[in-house]
């Protein structure tokens, strides 16, 4: 096909390749028509691989342009315009805003003060409201509401929500006081966290802490016998601590607790509060636990309530029972007695001996033993004086 074509419409390519087909020596010995069908035959196959070579070569030409860096879209004038229309907007609305937040339009007029009580209270809502008088609706500072109380430690944080355009309501979180401490020789309030509280007025009823030692002055009390005893108060229900007396510690019971003319309680260490002060209340509900002069919540599942009293007395115990001894002496006709005592798995047993100096007295000898597990001893008749 590219002999039958005029030699000035071929490709430069075409051109060499048809002179190297003439200079090539003839391999096939057939005639010529089989060798010009051959020729023709691979022409038309260089002609395809031409053109798919220069498709492929356009296909990987346009990948390149497009992923060329520094390439950049060029905006139209009507985007150049719109994109400075917006920032123009932008602007205009921020300073609007700006001028809106501090404006009359939202200055605070009415300022509601809640949550605050006690002696300071007066004092308290006058500076909070004092503070939100400089600020707007629109620009309330929090930090500046909370550094207007801070001379006040029972204010324990702020909280505020603003009504546009011109109200204002503030929320006071007080510390509660749990208990009182002696500090320089004056009963201060304290609350859950040792904040040292000024003043909470009269009327208030609030245990007092025991402690071993004196608490040194300062506004936060940091004394471990003191924050256990306010870990302990801090776990009660509100309503149980008026009816508190004193609360401590000591080594033989740990926590404890007084009840205003009720029982004493007894807590154990400071694991597991809650459900100890809950065991309490249900004893306390108990009809039988009236008259009782002890409440022992040591192991909240099992508490236990006694009549007499819990602590250890002076004295030798051996198996549960306790000894003592009393001796005395008189002359001139007094008399010289002896109290000896011994206990045994609950039970008491007493003997009083008596002599008497110069004749003028009588001597006596009584005996008597029990087994009942009360602790009180049950007398034998006395024998006959010995001549």
């Amino acid at each position: 096909m590219i002999a039958e074509r005029p030699l000035s419409k071929l490709r430069p390519r075409q051109l060499l390749r048809l002179a190297r087909r003439s200079l090539a020596p003839r391999v096939n010995g057939g005639d010529g028509h089989e060798e010009g069908g051959g020729s023709a035959h691979s022409e038309a196959a260089d002609a395809n691989r031409q053109a798919a070579g220069t498709s492929g070569r356009r296909r990987v030409s346009r990948r390149v342009r497009s992923a060329t860096p520094g390439r950049r879209h060029r905006l139209t004038p009507h985007g150049r315009r719109a994109l400075a229309a917006v920032g123009v907007l932008f602007v205009v609305l921020a300073g609007a805003w700006l001028w809106l937040r501090d404006s009359s339009l939202a200055s605070v007029d009415e300022v509601t003060v809640t949550g605050v009580q006690g002696a300071d209270a007066a004092a308290i809502r006058s500076a909070l409201t004092a503070a939100a008088h400089r600020m707007t609706t629109l620009d309330v500072d929090t930090g500046e509401l909370r550094s207007a109380v801070r001379l006040y430690p029972v204010v324990a944080d702020v909280r505020v929500s603003a009504d546009f355009p011109h109200r204002l309501r503030i929320d006071v979180v007080e510390r509660r006081p749990l208990g009182t401490v002696s500090i320089g020789g004056r009963l201060t309030a304290v609350s859950a966290d040792g904040t040292v509280l000024n003043d909470l007025g009269s009327g208030t009823t609030l245990p007092e802490i025991t402690t071993p030692a004196p608490v040194p002055a300062g506004a936060r009390v940091t004394e471990p016998a003191v924050r256990r005893a306010l870990a302990l108060l801090a776990a009660a229900s509100p309503g149980i601590i008026p009816r508190l007396s004193q609360a401590g510690s000591d080594p033989t019971h740990g926590l404890s607790a007084q009840l205003r003319n009720g029982p004493r309680l007894y807590f154990g260490d400071g694991s597991r509060l809650a459900a100890k002060w809950m065991a309490v209340t249900a004893v306390l509900g108990d009809p039988g636990s009236s008259g009782a002069a002890y409440i022992d919540v040591t192991d909240p599942e099992r508490p236990a309530a006694g009549a007499g009293s819990a602590q250890t007395q002076s004295g030798a115990a051996s198996s549960g029972a306790t000894a003592q001894t009393q001796s005395g002496a008189a002359s001139s006709g007094a008399t010289a007695q002896t109290q000896t005592g011994a206990a045994s798995s609950g039970a008491t047993a007493q003997t009083q001996t008596g002599a008497a100096s110069s004749g003028a007295g009588s001597a006596q000898t009584q005996t008597g033993s029990t087994t009942s597990t009360s602790g009180t001893a049950a007398t034998a008749p006395p024998t006959s004086p010995s001549p």
